[in-house]
């Protein structure tokens, strides 16, 4: 039997599992990296400067501008929003965690177990990788993190789309339809969906049709009718199919509760509620909790010590009641219907950029999205201001830091 011994075992080989392997391997640590290797499929979309915070500017494949966002207005976003480059991206990471030590172990794992205070995972090849911790990087549903049964079905974002080349093009080229909240033709009823447009570059365009978060989901079925709807009412017709794009993101799951196995990246929670995205905010907090699981090795951690210092770099209490805030608001964009979603979306970026950013960063900070949740309050139609008082108070509670009796 091969065994080997590392102070970190890392479970996942998206974007998230090598920016964390990497990251701990960059502070000394025996890394491991674990997980079938392949080609990473979905489109990834940010905010320009999100990638070049991170020093990363090189993975947008293309960079479009203006961004247009349609509720019942049109509104013209200044800020610049990219498409990633996969195969930039990956080269970038995997050069890291190389040059930095991360051993591959290119194969699935098979279980987990407890040794003592430490862990030994099994692979189908029947490798055992021992570790002081273990790191679940593989997605949602996670492999190994535990989450507590839900009674009820998880909301959904489900998206249909293609790339394609069309004989004329569905936006103006090098430009960015963030979000069109008109109704597609022809839906007079169900949950409101909107068409994402994106110029992936080479005379290429990303249509997409999305749910935000439904439960129960909507269905493929009808995301590729109201897309084709769209796409007729717009005159354009596709030359040539590229690839088809299925998007299933859970929305609204609570952050998981502390545990032997470290989450990170969607396994671990951070997934953003209002978008689903988790790229940009797996990136940016690799570090944190690289530094906090290395100095839990410094002072001779291992098991659920480390653990539970993993789980406090990635969510301190300020950054889990900023979390419930927005899972608050996701919960009442959930129950609105197609016209006070539109509502929504014109107050919400006709606030100050510099304000409504403050709510889609990706590692949300307490202060701000408070501020961010006054303002679009004051700025909504009174029509939608008792709306906006429908969420979860529970969610609510747990964001003010309030306690209830």
């Amino acid at each position: 039997m091969n065994r080997r011994g590392y102070d970190s075992v890392v479970v996942g080989t998206g974007p998230a599992g090598w920016a964390i392997a990497g990251a701990m391997a960059g502070h000394g640590l025996r890394v491991a990296l674990v997980g079938p290797v392949g080609p990473w499929r979905p489109t990834y979309g940010c905010w320009t400067d999100e990638l070049e915070r991170l020093g990363l500017a090189d993975a947008a494949r293309t960079t479009l501008t203006p961004v247009t966002v349609v509720g019942h207005r049109s509104h013209r976003v200044d800020r610049r929003y990219s498409v990633v480059d996969n195969e930039v991206l990956a080269r970038r990471l995997s050069a890291d965690a190389s040059t930095a030590g991360v051993e591959l172990v290119a194969e699935p794992v098979l279980r987990r177990q407890l040794d003592g205070e430490d862990h030994e995972l099994l692979t189908v090849a029947g490798t055992t990788l021992r570790a002081a911790s273990v790191i679940d990087a593989t997605g949602y549903p996670p492999l190994l993190v535990g989450r507590p049964p839900r009674r009820r079905a998880v909301p959904m974002q489900t998206a249909y789309g293609i790339v394609a080349r069309f004989d004329r093009p569905p936006a103006p080229p090098g430009s960015c339809t963030l979000m069109d909240w008109r109704p597609a033709p022809g839906v007079t009823s169900g949950p409101p969906t909107f068409l994402y447009v994106l110029d992936v570059g080479a005379g290429r365009f990303l249509v997409e049709e999305t749910a935000l978060a439904a439960a129960p989901a909507v269905a493929t079925g009808e995301l590729r009718r109201r897309l084709a709807a769209r796409l007729t009412a717009l005159g354009v017709e596709p030359l040539e199919q590229i690839a088809e794009e299925h998007v299933e993101i859970p929305m609204g799951l609570a952050v998981p509760s502390p545990q032997p196995v470290l989450g990170f990246g969607a396994a671990g929670g951070l997934g953003h509620p209002a978008t689903g995205y988790s790229l940009i905010a797996s990136l940016r907090s690799a570090g944190e909790l690289a530094t906090a699981v290395a100095a839990g090795r410094a002072a001779g951690e291992t098991g659920r010590a480390l653990a539970e210092r993993g789980w406090q770099a990635l969510w301190p209490s300020d950054r889990r009641r900023a979390r419930a805030l927005q899972e608050y608001g996701l919960g009442v964009l959930a129950g609105l219907d197609a016209a006070a979603v539109a509502d929504f979306f014109d107050a919400f970026f006709e606030l100050p950029e510099r304000t409504w950013a403050a709510y889609l960063d990706p590692v949300p900070e307490l202060g701000p999205i408070v501020h961010v949740m006054r303002r679009l309050f004051v700025a909504a139609p009174w029509s939608l201001r008792g709306k906006l008082m429908t969420g979860d108070v529970r969610r609510l509670i747990a964001g003010s830091g309030l306690r209830s009796a």
